[in-house]
């Protein structure tokens, strides 16, 4: 029983290790859906020590070093392995963590609690894109739980908070709640002292630590535009409205969609009942798994933190689903905490609980695997190919992108091309009067699968081109490419 204690929380890591690696190929359409790791990876293969984004710097430091390694190892398209590598690793790291927390003799138990946020939407999705969030909620969690100790040493926290801090500026958010909790753990005649001493070895050490990425990485950039990128004007001109009430029904919401995806549209309640029963289903597993630990001051400290969250992210992008991750993290290690200790249930009780995750983790991926998982497709690389396959004869053609996702598909090969967006009517009309001025081949490349997504517009096979590309008749001089039944690209003096 003890090996298997081991084994299981070890084999369950090592899946979801091995799942973020494998799930999304690196030009799939789930990469140019989540977007900024496939720059992340570009930049590591290209311009690594360029790279340090001010928000996490100490993310592209790892994925640098593995990106290296890679390299030598002469590994196809290290970059893209590297992000995956990282965040899986941040992600593995999550499950072990649980499974720390519910202690000796409830390890397997532990890992069985992770079991329904690893088959969350967001969990999943953002691991197999290597996106920087696993690794900062792994950092935070381990924080927050070695703060909130019996008798919590200095040190470990102080370095486990430096290491959240460099994973993700937000996790600042979350200092008050870690002086609380490890200046409650102290006797009361060196309680300040022992927490602002933290707090302050904690703050220079991280301080400096960013002035030396902005030296390497950005030295040509002011240090606070370097510091404040997400804030920058671009960003805020889109998040001035307060945090009100619609705001913060639309963020709840968001929880229903990192646990399932987005299943209704445009519709908060769904999912907000969606994000409650996710958690009030995980809290009934946890009540009847219950020990005899008193966990209450790692409780307050992941109220605090969440506390201190929703009403800056009811502000700052609160249809980001990806901010609710750490919350989901947090409230799921809580449970766990609960379960350390000698067993405070009887077995039938702790099996109905057991059983509870289970069909949790079912029903979870019942509701949003399908959709997620077939974000494998390559739709808009293959559009780039062909429409690249069928310019290859010409050394003057030209391409032309419609949409994100197509201009990012060019960007990442490192290969010119016209981006063009506003409606596909105006675009096609410039490209025409280009077309008058010259003989050049010209093709278009489309984005026609990936959008966004999310499960209830890949379900719904929604297309708002479709009504005007995929009955279009080519005249002379046009030729259509079409994938599963719809034009992909428009191709103009090819013949």
């Amino acid at each position: 029983m003890r090996a298997l204690e081991l084994i299981f929380p070890a084999a369950v890591a090592a899946c979801v290790f091995v799942g973020a690696l494998t799930i999304f190929p690196w030009d799939s359409d789930a990469s140019f859906i989540a977007h900024d790791p496939v720059f992340y990876a570009h930049d590591a293969e290209g311009r690594p020590w360029r790279s340090l984004v001010g928000h996490h710097p100490l993310f592209h430091v790892m994925v640098n070093v593995v990106t290296a390694a890679l390299e030598r190892a002469n590994v196809a398209h290290p970059g893209h392995l590297a992000v995956r590598c990282v965040s899986g690793f941040g992600a593995a790291c999550i499950v072990l963590l649980f499974s720390w927390i519910a202690g000796a003799g409830k390890r397997t138990t532990g890992a069985l609690i992770a079991l329904p946020l690893i088959a969350s939407r967001t969990f999943i999705f953002e691991a197999g894109v290597g996106e920087s969030i696993h690794t900062a909620c792994a950092a935070s969690l381990a924080t927050l739980w070695l703060a909130s100790r019996p008798d919590p040493r200095r040190l470990p926290v102080a370095i486990s908070l430096v290491l959240a801090l460099l994973l993700r500026q937000d996790n600042v958010l979350m200092v008050p709640a870690v002086a609380i909790a490890f200046a409650s753990g102290q006797a009361s005649g060196r309680r300040l002292r022992r927490t602002a001493s933290l707090i302050g070895i904690a703050a220079v050490a991280t301080l400096t630590l960013y002035l030396l990425a902005w030296r390497v990485s950005a030295p040509d950039v002011r240090l606070a535009d370097y510091l404040l990128h997400v804030a920058s004007p671009q960003w805020i001109d889109e998040m001035t409205a307060a945090p009100d009430s619609m705001r913060m029904l639309a963020h709840c919401a968001v929880s229903g969609v990192a646990v399932v995806g987005q299943q209704w549209d445009m519709q908060a309640l769904p999912h907000v009942a969606v994000g409650v029963a996710f958690v009030a289903l995980l809290v009934a597993a946890g009540v009847l798994l219950r020990g005899r630990y008193a966990s209450g001051r790692f409780g307050v400290a992941v109220l605090l933190t969440i506390g201190a969250r929703a009403p800056f992210f009811a502000w700052f992008e609160p249809m980001n689903h990806e901010w609710w991750l750490l919350p989901l993290v947090l409230i799921g290690a809580l449970v766990a905490s609960w379960a350390r200790g000698d067993n405070g249930s009887p077995p039938a009780r702790r099996r109905a609980g057991h059983l509870t995750l289970l069909l949790m983790t079912a029903a979870i991926l019942a509701a949003h695997m399908p959709w997620t998982y077939a974000l494998r497709d390559r739709s808009v690389a293959h559009a780039r190919d062909v429409a690249m396959e069928a310019g290859a004869r010409f050394p003057d053609c030209r391409y032309a992108t419609f949409g994100a996702h197509a201009h990012t598909a060019f960007h990442v090969i490192r290969r010119d091309h016209l981006p063009m967006d506003g409606s596909i009517e105006a675009t096609i009309d410039e490209l025409r009067q280009v077309l008058s001025r010259g003989t050049a081949p010209i093709v278009l490349v489309l984005d026609r699968f990936a959008g966004t997504g999310m499960p209830h517009l890949l379900r719904q096979d929604s297309d708002p081109l479709a009504s005007l590309l995929d009955d279009w008749e080519p005249t002379q001089g046009e030729r259509l490419f079409r994938y599963r039944g719809r034009v992909i690209a428009i191709a103009w003096n090819l013949d």
